[in-house]
């Protein structure tokens, strides 16, 4: 707080000048509570004071935010996991044991409930933290008078979320190495198949197909010679731009571990990337194909400035986001779900996707991220060498 009434967010930087001005009895929580910690303080102290509990508190509320954002994304996965194995099992009643079939119900009951429970955990923590956020720009007077109701209604739903929690005094919830789950205790079943509720990308590549028959392991990439080809050449007449598309090409294929029994020759998802350029502008067009029906509900949609980051292999990391949103299409002839994302990419990444081959992808869904291995390592250096030399 500055003389002459304004004031800025405390930072960490500001600790020792805080420790030179604030008397030694001010402490963020109450040493007694029948002592009013506004007592004795001039005005410009008291709003100090005031900004302070109410920093505290929303660095508080935007670190359970994070935890709770996280246990959504993982319920999400969890259910769609759960639902994966049901569906094919119905389809193969007569290779699947009664017993075995009546547990995958009771898997899928019970991720439902999982993901109900973190869907309204993470509504209700998102109006808090909104309601916090508005906070912000408000004098410490009207601050003051809001903070109570603010705290009460964070603590309540953090009694309910987590009955063990006690809101952090005196620090900073980042501090705070405090562990809990938002949601119901997975079964015993659950956790001697794991496989429900556990992210794809949690063990490498190698060690999830350690169990795999031969037949089912995955080929060694090879590289092969890149042909050149163009789906189109062509000058637009009124804007006299010219546009040239490539021939899409596969990226990679997807299958959990836990589904390829079902799914035997064929791969949960399958992503194909395409090249194209308008003048001296270059985009990407990026094709999930997703074998299943419910995919959207599962996977969300692709949101307009959603993330999509490569990571190359010399370490180096590529992000592009997208140009437009996308809530996902039924393919007539297959019944897949197809997502479609659309990417400019600048001359820094192109000259990065040039330099170094590719090692994983990661994309940004409505409902979290995920992470792919990519196969076609050498996809952007073959075409963008052949689309900027056309």
């Amino acid at each position: 707080m500055y003389p002459d009434g304004s004031w800025r967010m405390a930072e960490p930087g500001d600790s020792l000048l805080l420790k030179q001005n604030l008397q030694k009895s001010e402490t963020i929580g109450y040493p007694d509570d029948s002592l009013d910690p506004l007592e004795n303080r001039n005005p410009s102290e008291g709003e100090e004071y005031v900004l302070r509990q109410w920093y505290e508190l929303d660095q508080n509320i935007k670190a359970e935010e994070i935890k709770i954002q996280d246990a959504f994304r993982k319920a999400t996965n969890a259910q769609f996991k759960a639902a994966e194995l049901l569906q094919n099992a119905e389809e193969n009643k007569t290779l699947i044991e009664s017993d075995r079939l009546a547990a995958l119900h009771e898997d899928y009951e019970e991720s439902v409930q999982y993901l109900r429970t973190a869907k309204l955990n993470q509504k209700e923590i998102k109006n808090i933290s909104d309601e916090s956020k508005k906070l912000a720009n408000q004098s410490p007077q009207k601050i003051g008078k809001k903070l109570p109701r603010l705290r009460s209604r964070f603590e309540t739903f953090m009694n309910e979320y987590d009955p063990g929690y006690v809101l952090p005094t005196g620090s900073n919830a980042s501090s705070s190495k405090k562990e809990y789950s938002s949601v119901p205790v997975i079964s015993t079943h659950e956790q001697e198949q794991s496989s429900s509720y556990k992210s794809p990308n949690t063990t490498s590549s190698k060690n999830s197909n350690i169990n795999l028959p031969p037949h089912q392991l995955p080929k060694p990439y090879k590289s092969e010679p890149f042909h050149c080809t163009f789906l189109r050449d062509t000058l637009d007449e009124v804007t006299g731009k010219r546009r040239i598309v490539l021939e899409p090409g596969l990226l990679f294929t997807h299958t959990d571990p836990d589904l390829r029994p079902y799914f035997k020759s064929k791969e949960l998802i399958t992503c194909d990337g395409q090249l194209f350029r308008i003048d001296s502008y270059v985009y990407f067009n990026i094709d999930f194909q997703i074998a299943s029906s419910h995919s959207q509900g599962n996977f969300g949609s692709l949101e307009r400035g959603s993330l999509l980051r490569f990571r190359l292999l010399n370490g180096k990391y590529v992000t592009l986001y997208d140009l437009k949103s996308d809530e996902g299409r039924i393919d007539p002839y297959t019944g897949n779900t197809v997502f479609t994302g659309q990417y400019a990419i600048g001359k820094d990444e192109i000259k990065m996707l040039q330099s170094s081959s590719l090692d994983k992808m990661r994309i940004l869904w409505r409902t979290g991220y995920e992470d792919y291995d990519v196969y076609k390592i050498d996809f952007f250096i073959d075409r963008l060498d052949c689309l900027l030399k056309k």
